[in-house]
């Protein structure tokens, strides 16, 4: 990882005239024998493609050497799905050791949400009365510390919500409002998960290795805390939900997205037309 970064270092010292396809292949293959995926390594690709086309336009260079550098096949992702009673086994873990942290798992397997769009509700997000929330931003983590900023999709997104999951959040509410009294502040400018102080955010990464630990403790084998929002897509997928439905709960721009990403996850969907299209052939 060190060699690949201090190449990066040189290749950007090179006078810009001087940069070859070859320089750049070599680059891109010393970045794909790192811990780098082959998804960064294209997205790496593009960035100097697309710097070098601004050199071009700027008449610093003739023509732009990244066009014929190599191109970076990225495959189908394998996700990694949690069992549900795997899933089931780690929240009741949570309900006896650390149960606000259940509360936040349980949103994650239930709604699809993406860690920081969870951590980024506050209490104006939820309705309880009609079951829903409404994600609207996302907390990431920056150089000066965690900042929210619009979803990935740039929209906002409402989910219903399940009632074991509105009883947990009306309880786990009280004990937040009454925090809020103590401090003098309305409970909803409040995040859904706050810190100490009341006011601000669980930080993203502390969230992460929070939930792993509780993966150890409950001695399960270990996965991503993002891959909640697959078990969720496959989980409805699985049990006949429509495609369109999936989509909106995941928050996707495009149905077409969430095609793209599960269409191995919809083996049900196949089998029925494959019965249907039986069952026309037994009819003639």
């Amino acid at each position: 990882m060190k060699r690949s970064r201090l190449l990066i270092v040189i290749f950007v010292l090179v006078w810009v005239g001087a940069i070859t396809t070859a320089q750049i292949d070599q680059l891109l293959c010393e970045l794909g024998g790192s811990v780098l995926s082959a998804g960064t390594v294209g997205r790496i690709r593009g960035v100097l493609h697309a710097a070098l086309a601004q050199a071009v336009r700027w008449d610093w260079i003739w023509s732009n050497p990244a066009t014929n550098a190599m191109r970076i096949e990225v495959g189908p992702r394998c996700h990694v799905v949690p069992e549900p009673a795997v899933v089931s086994h780690v929240l009741e873990s949570l309900r006896r050791t650390d149960p606000v942290l259940m509360i936040f798992v349980r949103l994650a397997a239930t709604t699809g949400a993406r860690r920081g769009e969870i951590l980024g509700l506050s209490w104006a997000d939820i309705d309880l009365v009609h079951g829903r929330l409404r994600l609207v931003r996302s907390l990431i983590d920056a150089a000066g510390g965690p900042v929210l900023q619009e979803r990935k999709t740039k929209n906002a997104n409402c989910v219903d919500l399940d009632l074991e999951t509105i009883e947990l959040l009306r309880i786990h509410r009280e004990h937040c409002a009454d925090r809020a009294t103590v401090r003098g502040v309305s409970v909803a400018d409040c995040p859904l998960f706050p810190t100490a102080d009341g006011l601000t955010s669980w930080k993203p990464n502390w969230v992460t290795k929070r939930f792993t630990a509780a993966l150890k403790r409950a001695s399960v084998e270990h996965f991503r805390l993002h891959d909640l929002r697959h078990f969720v897509a496959t989980q409805m997928l699985a049990s006949g939900v429509s495609l369109p439905v999936v989509s909106a709960r995941l928050g996707h721009a495009r149905t077409s997205t969430t095609l793209n990403v599960y269409a191995a996850s919809m083996p049900a969907w196949d089998r029925a037309a494959a019965e249907a299209l039986s069952a026309l052939l037994r009819a003639t």
